[in-house]
């Protein structure tokens, strides 16, 4: 399944940790926890400071 959304909130560390994504799953607006490493870590955070949308 391929969802898109945006980056909300960051557990911040230097390599890896937690982001939020707002994204809708089966037509409803959930809050997703995705445990990311480098990077795919680096790409969240550069989209949260970028205010764009992703693709997970």
């Amino acid at each position: 399944m391929t969802i898109q959304g945006m980056v909300t909130h960051i557990c911040e560390g230097v390599t890896e940790g937690r982001v939020i994504v707002m994204g809708v799953v089966i037509g409803k607006l959930r809050r997703i926890q995705l445990d990311l490493v480098d990077p795919s870590y680096e790409l969240a955070v550069k989209a949260y400071q970028a205010h764009s949308p992703i693709l997970c």
